[in-house]
Parts: C-alpha cells; structure tokens; sequence
C-alpha cells in the first residue's frame, strides 16, 4: 500500500502531536532517580502508542490509499449517499401513489379501485426497488470478484514464473 504525499502529512502532524503532549504531560521535574527512570518510561510507553495510534488513524480514516476506496471515512459517505438515494425514492413513490389516489378520486373511481391501482404500483415500485438494490449489490460484489481473480492471477503468474 503506497501512502500519498496527504497521508504522509497527516501522519507526520499527528506523531509530532503526539510527541509534544507526551513530552507536556510527562515532562515534570521529579526529585529521585526512580521517580525520573518511571516517568521517562512513561514518556516511552506514550509516544510508542501514540505513533500506532497515528498510523491506525491515518489507514482507517483515509482508507490508506487513493486508489482503493476502502477506509471508514469513505463507508460513511457511500451510506449516506445510499441512504439520501433510499429516501428520495421513497418520497418520490408516496407522491406517485398520493397522485394516483388524487387523480382517481377526481376521476369518480370507488376507493376499492383506487386501492387495487394503488397496490398494483406498489408492486412495480418495491420491484424497480429491489433491481436498484440487486444492482448496487452486484456492482459491489463485481468489484470484490475483480479484486480477487488478479490476485488470484498474479500469484498463479508468480509460481508458474518461479518453476521452469
């Protein structure tokens, strides 16, 4: 995985950051030996942390790469786009369905036909809903099927290269 010249920076701000509060915090005069070998352990012990807990940070967030679009960042930003698609496609059906109500009532239809039209629509929207899904879960899936068949090639290429 090859970080970016942004995730470089990133990191670098955060361990810097993590130096200066670990030398702010544990950095006090101490009147033993003792309690100075503690404390500077301590000191240790915060950057060493400090540094994964960048590192992590910095993967998780950003998903480490540009060129895979993995990361908890970008999750959240595919859910909600989902979420505002999910949403807007429900409203649209309501005003479809509360248009056809409408327009059959003004029409003079009895409220049993209006009914049988408004469940037939139903149907073929919770259809068109379930395609949109399928889809999406297909795209991703695709996705998934393409990442594994190249490694999968790259290392059946690897060991045919490696045998003569």
């Amino acid at each position: 995985m090859e970080l970016s010249e942004r995730h470089l920076l990133i990191l670098v701000v955060l361990i810097v950051l993590v130096i200066i509060v670990a030398v702010l915090i544990f950095n006090n005069q101490y009147k033993t030996q003792a309690e100075r070998d503690a404390n500077h352990y301590k000191l240790v012990w915060g950057i060493l942390i400090g540094i994964v807990a960048s590192v992590l940070i910095v993967f998780l967030l950003t998903g480490g790469s540009d060129e895979k679009e993995y990361g908890i960042w970008t999750s959240i930003k595919k859910y909600a786009r989902n979420k505002k698609e999910d949403l807007s496609e429900s409203y649209n059906n309501a005003r479809e369905r509360s248009a056809l109500n409408r327009a059959g009532r003004r029409a003079g239809e009895s409220m049993e036909e209006r009914d049988a039209k408004i469940s037939e629509l139903k149907v073929k929207q919770n259809a068109a809903k379930q395609e949109r899904l399928t889809t999406r879960r297909d795209i991703k899936n695709a996705g998934k099927n393409a990442e594994a068949e190249a490694a999968r090639a790259a290392r059946a290429g690897g060991k045919k290269a490696a045998k003569p």
